[in-house]
């Protein structure tokens, strides 16, 4: 009888902490705009997804790459979408969509840092859908970390204490239960989620521009991996691939303690090494598209709303043709940044 008293003891005792961290989890972690998005490409019908970082979620606007290709484009472009990130959501795209194309926004400050080992940046996880993926996402992604990540999320978002019945009233509510964006905490004042993935920031003068990201060459190799599975997966379901980098301010890319051309020729050296064509927007010719750094509220390379708008048409037509095999590399695009800075100078 006593051992029976100890084992319903210990169950209960186990069953009180599962409810406590639930509700911990309930009330202090609030809801990200990424849940609206697994939502999205859940119940949408795409045959196009753009993986990628926040570049891309500010830069690619979804509506125009639709428009312009033909393709119904999901944009599922995130900051601190790092390449495990990225094959999962395209593991989740191919199990709930029809997907014949993946465009692969790729920011080269993202390949040589490891992915965030800090829970909050599990966010991605934690909106990931409760599918078998979702298992091995886990088990790659979220199991070696600190334990707390893993068993007690709420534990890095206990400062956000002050707000918890704002957030409870939120998430019992209808717009919440119905994925509408006004349930979103934390965006920016100057933000607008305009659906499919794309995020519109308005702009503001006030806006610091800081200073651009420089490559230093060491490249993480748990991202290669990762970007390796990719391609693979790619040409297991006949999924056509194609890489970009969106645009940065010229001031960041000419800048030459920044480095942009090692970052270039690393990512074509990978491109090319696993047969992906690969197309660097911060080298299209002026015809294609330009830019200046008014067009981007930091110098990291996020794009202002307007300017993405016009950049995501170029990039749309752009994809269109090289799906109808009329685009000629050559002629879009300048080989290096040592012939871009050429034509700089000629004036071209």
């Amino acid at each position: 009888m006593k051992k029976r008293k100890k084992l319903i003891s210990a169950v209960v005792f186990i069953l009180l902490i599962i409810f406590i961290n639930c509700m911990l989890n309930f009330l202090l972690v609030q809801p990200r705009l990424t849940r609206i998005m697994f939502h999205e490409l859940d119940k949408g019908n795409y045959t196009q997804l753009i993986i990628g970082t926040s570049h891309g979620s500010y830069g690619i606007n979804s509506t125009e790459i639709t428009d312009a290709t033909g393709e119904n484009t999901m944009n599922m472009c995130i900051g601190g979408e790092y390449m495990i990130d990225m094959y999962y959501i395209l593991k989740e795209a191919i199990r709930t969509n029809d997907i014949d194309s993946v465009v692969m926004e790729v920011d080269y400050a993202y390949l040589t840092k490891k992915a965030n080992d800090s829970m909050q940046s599990n966010y991605i996880y934690y909106a990931y859908p409760d599918t078998v993926n979702k298992l091995s996402y886990f088990w790659n992604r979220v199991a070696d970390m600190d334990y707390r990540a893993t068993i007690f999320p709420w534990i890095d978002y206990r400062h956000n204490t002050r707000w918890i019945f704002a957030t409870a009233h939120l998430k019992t509510g209808k717009a919440y239960r119905h994925y509408d964006k006004s349930a979103v905490i934390g965006m920016h004042r100057d933000d607008e989620y305009m659906g499919d993935g794309f995020i519109y920031r308005k702009r503001n003068k006030n806006t610091n521009k800081g200073c651009g990201p420089c490559y230093d060459g060491k490249v993480n190799e748990d991202n290669i991996k990762y970007f390796k599975k990719i391609v693979r997966l790619c040409k297991k379901e006949n999924i056509d691939l194609v890489m970009i980098t969106t645009p940065l301010p010229d001031s960041t890319v000419m800048l030459p303690e920044n480095r942009y051309d090692k970052a270039h020729e690393y990512i074509c050296e990978m491109a090319e090494e696993e047969d992906v064509e690969y197309y660097d927007m911060n080298l299209a010719k002026g015809e294609e598209f330009d830019v200046s750094d008014d067009d981007f509220y930091d110098a990291d390379g996020h794009m202002y709303g307007d300017s993405a708008t016009r950049y995501s048409k170029s990039l749309g037509k752009m994809l269109k043709r090289r799906k109808d095999g009329k685009l000629v590399k050559s002629e879009s695009f300048y080989e290096d940044l040592d012939e871009l800075r050429e034509a700089v100078s000629d004036g071209n």
